[in-house]
């Protein structure tokens, strides 16, 4: 088989690709662009062929099959659409555009290009997820009629995690609370086979909470999502909240019984029938470790649990012809276009928004004007959507 040549864009969490990309059969990373000398020095002591590119506009002339890209939140459809342009396959982090517009931008490159895209869907790999995915294919528990998934990310007052003392305009500054779904509601719909038709949400708004962290532009400390799917089931989700403890956890509430992870553990299980539909020889209720008896080594040692491996493999299977990924670019767009709106909505007080069918050119077309961000460009400037649901004051950083 012939291998996959890979290019990494950023290498923060990008080592993570370079280390599995090394480790299957079948790809090789080829070129890496990284700013910061550190972290490609590190990146070359796991593939030291790799060539070093000073831009990420070099790194797409390298004659690379697939870029993934590791970079900023808020940049990644551009840099999406640029690689997808030159017939490169795509695999992109966190979300998949920051913007309704650029949501648009993205599927029409999409459909013009010779290459794949896929989201960096991480969480759905994680071995808890996998195993209520497969009950809940399986068929005894019925549908779902309402689900949850929380994601707190908690860290302690007076630290920023991810973000340099430096970079005053750093996304993560400005991030608005319903923008990073993909660990909820992404997980949710990958598990369920749905897909998000209406949202609306409010914001936790908590200055004296948030005062705590100096380098926040927005005082909310979390939001309260309710996305109805097209099969009329209702997903309650958080985004990323800044509650702790820190934990992922989700439940389905189905027609036959829940299914659910621990908080405790999200690798652990817990799942309970209705007393009257017990299937024969199943246990009403069990709690249980979802970790694989046998595991690769390459598993093991992989970041957030072994999932990034595992995603690692999907994508090279998907460019191998050997998998259809859930998160293609229309689902996609479809996750990233339910946090934009629901911050709208947020902003709004709770007021509901239509989520546009992006397979639809017509539907969409109606997006295509909006590129409202939260978001600076590197001098600060830009913002054309308020990052924080109710007016917040400077922090001393300015």
């Amino acid at each position: 088989m012939e291998k996959v040549r890979i290019g990494i864009m950023g290498l923060n969490r990008g080592r993570e690709y370079v280390r599995s990309y090394t480790l299957l059969d079948g790809a090789e990373v080829t070129a890496v662009f990284e700013k910061d000398p550190a972290l490609v020095q590190a990146a070359l002591e796991i593939a030291p062929a790799a060539k070093v590119c000073e831009s990420y506009e070099e790194l797409l002339e390298t004659g690379i099959d697939a870029v993934v890209l590791c970079n900023y939140f808020h940049e990644h459809a551009k840099c999406a659409i640029a690689a997808l342009q030159k017939g490169i396959s795509v695999l992109s982090e966190t979300t998949a555009a920051p913007t309704l517009g650029e949501c648009v931008a993205l599927v029409e490159a999409a459909e013009a290009s010779t290459g794949k895209y896929m989201l960096g869907a991480n969480v759905p790999c994680m071995y808890g997820c996998q195993e209520i995915d497969r009950l809940y294919k399986g068929g005894t528990f019925g549908r779902v009629l309402y689900g949850e998934g929380e994601y707190f990310h908690v860290s302690p007052p007076g630290t920023s995690p991810h973000i340099p003392p430096e970079d005053r305009y750093h996304w993560r500054r400005y991030l608005p609370r319903t923008y990073y779904n993909m660990h909820d509601l992404g997980v949710l719909m990958s598990i369920t086979g749905t897909m998000p038709k209406k949202v609306n949400a409010k914001a936790i708004f908590a200055p004296d909470v948030m005062g705590k962290y100096p380098t926040a532009k927005r005082g909310d400390v979390g939001s309260v999502i309710l996305t109805e799917m097209d099969s009329g089931c209702i997903f309650r989700t958080t985004a990323c909240a800044s509650l702790g403890p820190t934990c992922k956890w989700f439940r389905l509430a189905c027609e036959n019984g829940t299914l659910e992870t621990v908080r405790e553990d999200q690798d652990q299980v817990l799942y309970r029938y209705n007393p009257w539909a017990v299937p024969e020889g199943e246990a009403s209720r069990k709690t249980y470790d979802a970790r694989p008896a046998v595991r690769s080594d390459s598993e093991k040692n992989a970041g957030h649990g072994g999932s990034d491996f595992l995603l690692s493999k999907r994508f090279l299977d998907y460019l191998h012809g050997e998998y259809e990924p859930f998160f293609d670019v229309y689902r996609s767009v479809a996750l990233s276009a339910a946090g934009i709106l629901a911050w709208y909505s947020a902003l709004e007080d709770g007021k509901s928004y239509d989520i546009p069918d992006f397979k639809n050119p017509a539907e969409r077309a109606k997006y295509a004007g909006d590129f409202r961000t939260p978001f600076p460009d590197e001098n600060g400037e830009g913002i054309t959507l308020a990052c924080s649901s109710k007016p917040y004051p400077v922090q001393a950083d300015e």
